[in-house]
């Protein structure tokens, strides 16, 4: 399907372009007919028909789509201007792409392509904002690059259009686009100012070194230069031609990485070190990215370097930290930082100390965190204390990392402690991010002393992700815990179920379970994970307590489809923790008859007979005396319900000390008594049956002759009913016990 696909595509635009390159056409016909006439208005529009279908069908390649474009843009037919802005406003990305990327090679397009071209600025896919700001750099004026400055230095728009005003603006070597430019360079929105500035110089075809003075005071030397002094033709040439090989040459440079990639994919792991090596030498910095990336996914699934390679491949990367490209610097910093070796962080430092773009100091910083210790921390403490520097954010973290690595001595952790909680004081609730960061460091060092910083972070009027990082500090420093209590109940679900987690991990009082008892309930807490976290915390915290402190929490659950199991699984916790004091399993047996007796009174038959057996286990290990109450209201529940059979019976018999048959026989033989005289012959049969093939204990020769007695009466006749006389009355002589 993909040939004749491929073999269809060929066709069409063959017969679409032979009117245009007449060394492709198709051989001359005898001279005998006449010569070809001009294209006719039908012939136009089957030309512009295919034309659309050359840029809008499928399975198309992008050259070929462009192509069509091309073509059409230079045709000029009336109707290709609807046409194309119809494309534009699609939503065929692959078709949007081609006529954006032929509108790049028209200069001043028509001024109706001017709107959906900045639409497309705010398209999420990089492609087609890159396309885009390359069309709109095509236009003299109409407007344009007022639109684009407009767009660019309006702080609510999204970062994505912003950035993309600035890449079109950045292509245009206008006066009034430099000067657009040069007010984003001055303002202090580091978002926009460092793009701003390479944008800059990208439409001076000046290199300010990353620094944002020399842009500045350049501009101020030169704006009041006369216009012709720009040379402004020069300059358009110049600056066109090379956003024309710079566009090849990035198509060239992404199929070869990809062709790379496929063939790095395809060559087995222990073969694909030279393949690494080549790729982190190459001279096309797309390539170099390509290796760094691979070598950082190496090491990020947990495998090790190629035996052959590893060292070179080290080496190789950190040669990069010093690459011309700053995107290569970047990915070389992260690769770096990765191999988590402690001599690469006065590598770091010495790239610090120099570097000028604002992204791989970023990057820097981050890394020390990952390899630096004691000799980065006055380094990343310096910028901290900077409020200028891009960084600082990233320097905070770095600090917080090596506290979680441990490799801070005590005066450098102190050093820190105080710093990070002088920044937090200084810093205002609306830079949320950089409080949540700082307070993030905090936890890591987990000083006392922050205790009461992590307290007042807690208050509503800090942002959810500072709230959330609060509550995490004071897990970490356990201290001031009662202040989580109240954020257990906050309307804000992520911070309520951080509170919860953080209360769970440190509680200890009475008055923290109370808080996590709260959140089991779904009227107080809808969440299911937070009643999860909140119930694994209470059983952990009363594994410990008493058996009557229990009974008494065990008391208050709220009564939920849960509530059975949550019974079952907090004694089952306390009886391990018991499992060597007799006095407080006998405290258990008890609990567990009367969660029994309770469950036997809602007809849960089965959690009954659970509950009883776990009452009888404990009880006989703590040789209690309420051990025959138990096993009594565990035989008569299960042979009333019909579960009595072969393992319970076990349970009952097997074990020391053995249990009473007399005392068994006495609990059941009313409620045979009762059932036959009731005329329920069927169901004393069943029982005496059960029993009579299951002791549950050992039965005297009377109480055997009582039960065959019993079943003979079951099994007669109904005209022999009256002799059944005595033995009505014998059993009408014993109490009768309530069945449970």
């Amino acid at each position: 399907m993909a040939g004749k696909q491929l073999r269809k595509s060929g066709v069409l635009l063959s017969a679409i372009l032979i009117p245009f390159f007449p060394a492709y056409s198709a051989p001359p016909q005898p001279e005998t007919q006449p010569a070809t006439a001009p294209a006719t208005r039908v012939a136009d529009q089957q030309r512009l028909e295919d034309f659309l279908m050359l840029i809008q069908g499928p399975n198309l390649p992008l050259n070929a789509r462009r192509t069509g474009a091309r073509e059409l843009l230079r045709l000029g037919w009336p109707e290709t201007v609807n046409c194309l802005v119809g494309v534009l406003a699609s939503d065929n990305k692959p078709a949007r792409l081609a006529v954006a990327l032929a509108l790049a090679d028209v200069p001043d397009p028509d001024d109706a392509y001017i709107e959906p071209l900045i639409s497309m600025l705010a398209d999420p896919d990089a492609d087609l904002r890159h396309a885009a700001a390359a069309a709109l750099a095509g236009y003299r004026d109409s407007g344009v690059s007022a639109r684009l400055r407009e767009m660019m230095l309006d702080v609510s728009q999204p970062a994505v259009l912003r950035l993309a005003a600035v890449e079109a603006l950045g292509a245009i070597n206008k006066r009034s686009a430099v000067a657009a430019l040069v007010e984003a360079v001055a303002l202090p929105d580091s978002a926009i100012a460092q793009p701003a500035l390479e944008a800059l110089e990208r439409s001076t075809a000046m290199d300010f070194g990353g620094d944002a003075g020399r842009a500045l005071a350049w501009w101020e030397q030169s704006q009041s230069e006369p216009l012709p002094d720009w040379q402004q033709g020069q300059i358009d040439r110049l600056v066109r031609r090379s956003r024309e090989l710079e566009q090849d040459l990035r198509e060239l440079e992404l199929r070869l990485v990809e062709s790379y990639r496929a063939e790095y994919i395809r060559t087995p792991e222990a073969e694909r070190g030279p393949l690494l090596q080549n790729y982190l030498k190459d001279r096309s910095a797309l390539v170099r990215l390509l290796g760094l990336e691979l070598v950082q996914r190496q090491l990020g699934e947990g495998k090790p370097l190629p035996a052959d390679a590893a060292t070179s491949v080290r080496e190789l990367t950190r040669e990069l930290l010093g690459d011309a490209d700053p995107a290569v610097r970047v990915a070389s910093v992260q690769t770096v930082a990765r191999f988590r070796d402690a001599a690469d962080a006065e590598r770091f430092l010495s790239a610090l100390a120099v570097e000028r773009r604002a992204n791989v100091c970023q990057a820097l910083v981050n890394g020390l965190g990952y390899v630096g210790g004691g000799e980065a921390c006055e380094t990343l403490l310096k910028i901290v204390r900077s409020q200028d520097n891009p960084a600082r954010a990233e320097a905070v973290a770095a600090l917080g990392r090596q506290a979680e690595r441990g490799v801070l001595g005590a005066a450098e952790r102190d050093a820190i402690a105080d710093e990070l909680l002088k920044l937090f004081a200084e810093t205002p609730p609306a830079q949320a991010a950089l409080r949540e960061r700082v307070l993030w460091a905090m936890a890591q060092i987990a000083d006392p002393g922050f205790a009461t910083a992590f307290s007042q972070a807690l208050c509503e009027r800090e942002a959810p992700l500072v709230r959330q990082a609060a509550a995490r500090g004071i897990a970490a420093v356990k201290a001031q815990i009662e202040a989580l209590i109240p954020v257990t109940r906050d309307a804000d679900l992520t911070v309520r179920r951080t509170a919860v987690e953080a209360l769970a991990d440190c509680a200890c009082t009475d008055e923290h379970l109370a808080a996590l008892w709260e959140r089991l309930a779904p009227s107080s807490e809808p969440d299911a994970a937070v009643r999860r976290i909140s119930w694994r915390a209470a059983v952990k915290l009363l594994s410990g307590r008493s058996v009557a402190e229990v009974e008494g929490w065990l008391g208050r659950l709220p009564d939920t489809e849960e509530r059975d199991a949550q019974v079952d699984e907090l004694l089952a916790v306390l009886e391990a923790s018991l499992a060597k004091v007799p006095e407080g399993l006998r405290e258990l047996g008890r609990v567990w008859t009367r969660v029994g007796a309770q469950r036997a009174a809602q007809n849960k038959t089965d959690l009954a007979i659970a509950a009883y057996l776990a009452a009888v286990r404990n009880l006989r290990m703590s040789q209690a005396p309420e051990l025959t109450e138990a096993a009594q209201a565990l035989l008569r529940l299960s042979l009333l319900n019909e579960r009595y059979d072969e393992s319970l019976a076990s349970a009952l018999a097997k074990g020391s000390p053995a249990l009473d048959g007399g005392a068994l026989w006495e609990a059941v033989r009313p409620e045979l008594a009762a059932r036959l005289n009731a005329g329920n012959a069927q169901q004393v049969i069943q029982m005496l049956s059960s029993l009579r093939q299951h002791p549950p204990a050992a039965f005297s020769e009377e109480i055997t002759n009582e039960m065959s007695a019993l079943l003979a009466q079951a099994q007669a006749p109904p005209a022999s009913a009256p002799a059944s006389a005595p033995a009505t009355q014998a059993a009408q002589s014993q109490p009768q016990d309530a069945a449970p």
